[in-house]
């Protein structure tokens, strides 16, 4: 059987520690590293070499790699760690409106990207993608809520009445981060606003989890921190020659994993071919709170309102370079919709996305509409199995 290496999105691979496979045929080897769950996620990175890695190096990578991820998270996380450290952006939120607070050159850059993209997202005159959306975040309290097997759906009390989440958004303003870079500082014009740089910082770990590769001699890797997917180089296929990565993008409906196994052909809406590129979703099919009604609130929020945004986008799956600019645009992109945030891809270089929305059909059943941008109209191939779940690919979005 020919093989082939499909890297799915969110559900991608099966990683144990320093695993390794295919090392009888010496044409390649594939060693996995499971890196533990800073930023409250997993992390994981599987390392394709064509040399045999000893397991002495493998050891000293691993080790590496949880102590980079560890010192990004005691920088950037804003939830309570084990050994209560106040990261840094903690300080800088424990100080918004007293004074500005030191910080390292990273935690600058990070805030400093953010805020390039929430740049381009202001849609009247509020920027839909806004890093301040802390306070808010806070009030909706995902993190304990979140629906699954296990969390039931929650009682209506628990979710913020419109007048709470009014005088909350009086605090969310990316303008008003105060950056000092000649003093390498921070500062929160407003008391009790807060920052949350989870859309991105995600990516930039990823970043630099590649860099650090690089300059351990290796060019071939899956780098997924928190299911943000960065592809370095290309694959080796079977003949021992490079290749590119094979991507299939996850179908994006709440109910998947029921229908799996017997429906295991419809666990992709397609893939798509490619090397040394960043692969990053955003959707509202996993982190979401239920209520007793039913009424589900996902966790992509609306800075106008402060409830989940209502755009009938599923998600936005981004292809790009740098793995930062991926995480902090699915987000972006998302919020935009789909026909401002295609056309903003379509008037940039190195980035591409793919789009699903959803829509009423004439028998007022929902069906999911798939939508590409210009770059991939001739490289995305859709699976047509997904057909029958009501999803439908449209190509390109005609102007």
């Amino acid at each position: 059987m020919k093989k082939t290496y499909n890297v799915f999105l969110i559900l991608i691979l099966v990683f144990t520690l320093f695993g390794c496979v295919n090392n009888e045929e010496k044409d390649s080897y594939i060693y996995t590293f499971n890196l533990g769950n800073a930023f409250e996620t997993v992390n994981k990175v599987q390392i394709i070499s064509k040399t045999k890695v000893e397991e002495d190096k493998r050891t000293e990578l691993y080790d590496d790699m949880v102590l980079i991820l560890d010192d990004l998270d005691k920088k950037f996380n804003v939830v309570k760690r084990s050994d209560n450290h106040i990261t840094e952006v903690m300080q800088i939120n424990n100080s918004a409106g007293v004074n500005p607070v030191k910080v390292s050159e990273e935690v600058i850059y990070v805030i400093e990207e953010a805020i390039k993209v929430a740049d381009m997202s202001i849609v009247d005159d509020v920027a839909l993608f806004d890093p301040t959306i802390a306070p808010v975040w806070q009030k909706w309290d995902f993190p304990n809520l979140i629906f699954s097997v296990i969390q039931q759906p929650v009682l209506n009390e628990y979710i913020p009445t419109t007048e709470e989440l009014k005088e909350l958004l009086k605090l969310v303003n990316y303008k008003n981060i105060v950056i000092d870079k000649d003093n390498n500082t921070v500062f929160l014009k407003e008391k009790n606003m807060a920052l949350d740089l989870g859309a991105v910082v995600k990516g930039y770990a990823a970043d630099v989890i590649e860099q650090f590769l690089l300059s351990e001699g290796f060019e071939k890797a899956v780098i997924d921190i928190g299911a943000n997917i960065l592809l370095m180089g290309s694959y080796i296929d079977d003949k021992g020659k490079d290749a590119p990565w094979n991507v299939s993008i996850r179908t994006p409906l709440k109910d998947l994993n029921a229908m799996l196994p017997t429906n295991s052909d419809v666990l992709t809406i397609g893939s798509l071919k490619v090397i040394n590129k960043t692969v990053v979703t955003s959707g509202i099919y996993e982190k979401f709170i239920r209520t007793e009604d039913g009424i589900d609130y996902h966790h992509i929020l609306d800075p106008r309102t402060g409830y989940s945004i209502e755009n009938h986008v599923v998600s936005v799956s981004i292809v790009t370079d740098l793995s930062i600019k991926g995480d902090a645009y699915s987000t972006a992109l998302f919020s935009l919709g789909l026909e401002e945030g295609i056309k903003f891809v379509n008037n940039n270089d190195n980035i591409e996305c793919i789009y699903v929305v959803s829509q009423k059909n004439e028998e007022n059943k929902t069906e999911y509409l798939v939508y590409v941008s210009d770059g991939l109209a001739d490289s995305f191939e859709f699976n047509k199995a997904t057909e029958r779940l009501r999803i439908k690919y449209m190509g390109i979005l005609e102007d």
